[in-house]
């Protein structure tokens, strides 16, 4: 009977001991998931800072190169005004130029006939 006895006393031990590994695995299991999860969640929240912030510097850069394409066009519809000007009035001095030589020709024709009835 005192082996029995030792035996199941044993037996019990064993199983007393392996109820309280479990228990301390399972503790030591909960202590690793809470680090995880409170690691996780600090990832989390710096992510989040870090793309509200790349989004601003998205949303910035968007507005600066909508105002470079507004400016852009201003300054090619201002260039394609003063390049009209600019052409209207090379054709004005063409024509004014046009108009003197062909007054000079006549004036050489004149002098021509001129001499003509002199000599």
């Amino acid at each position: 009977g005192a082996l029995r006895a030792e035996l199941a006393e044993g037996r019990g031990k064993l199983d007393s001991m392996v109820a309280a590994q479990s228990r301390a695995r399972e503790k030591v299991l909960q202590v690793v998931a809470g680090v995880l999860e409170k690691e996780l969640a600090g990832i989390g929240t710096e992510l989040e800072v870090a793309t509200t912030a790349v989004c601003g510097h998205l949303s910035s850069g968007e507005e600066t190169a909508e105002e470079v394409r507004r400016k852009a066009m201003a300054a090619e519809e201002t260039s394609a005004e003063a390049t009209t000007k600019v052409t209207h009035i090379v054709q004005e001095w063409s024509k004014s130029i046009d108009d003197r030589c062909e007054a000079v020709c006549v004036a050489q024709e004149r002098a021509r006939a001129a001499v003509v009835d002199v000599e």
